[in-house]
């Protein structure tokens, strides 16, 4: 509910600015019923220090957050149908149906950060070309534009479901081929890794 600041102006009207209310814990009982303009100095230090601690805690909490794959675990099940597509023995569907097995027995249709079920589309590093894993719309925008390394999002780029799982796939998305941009490599990305994937420490960081 929106309450009128009680502050008197220069010209001796009524304030028609909205109270600052309970923002941040309601650090001061003047706080309620004022505007930021007609709050005491001390007031205002209050409620600073209260909005400091409030961000301050919802840090802390958000860089507690893990992404959900780190606590998947992986079964035997999971490393037999791994093993089997890699078995050039196989034919080509029988590798890419166990490949397929393989990561819904691991991920069960959830998104890798989230855990949320239902529509997923498939997350790439820029800087190598290859494929981190499957994530939800939304987690797979935010992705692409939260970078601090100590977030569930930076931690998701370090140790990522194919790190996890120890596959090395290159991404074959609409504008990629074979883990590289069609046309090249687009400005600001540098230059495509020359290691292998296993020795490359670009991998999964994803900056």
């Amino acid at each position: 509910m929106t309450v009128q600041c009680r502050g008197i102006t220069a010209k001796r009207s009524r304030c028609s600015r909205n109270a600052l209310g309970t923002d941040y814990g309601g650090a001061t009982p003047s706080g309620r019923t004022r505007c930021w303009h007609h709050l005491p100095r001390a007031g205002r230090d209050a409620l600073d220090a209260a909005r400091e601690a409030a961000e301050a805690a919802a840090w802390q909490e958000a860089i507690a957050i893990e992404p959900a794959c780190w606590s998947w675990p992986v079964t035997d099940e999971i490393r037999d149908r791994l093993a089997r597509s890699r078995d050039q023995t196989l034919s080509r569907v029988e590798r890419a149906f166990a490949f397929i097995d393989a990561l819904r027995i691991f991920d069960q249709g959830r998104c890798a950060v989230c855990g949320a079920p239902g529509s997923e589309v498939e997350d790439h590093c820029h800087w190598t070309g290859r494929v981190r894993g499957w994530l939800c719309r939304s987690c797979n925008t935010r992705e692409g534009m939260d970078r601090h390394p100590d977030t569930v999002f930076g931690k998701y780029c370090r140790r990522h479901p194919y790190m996890i799982l120890g596959i090395d796939e290159p991404y074959t998305g609409y504008g990629w081929e074979n883990g590289a941009p069609v046309g090249g490599w687009w400005p600001g990305w540098g230059e495509p890794p020359d290691d292998s994937w296993s020795n490359n420490v670009l991998t999964g960081i994803g900056l």
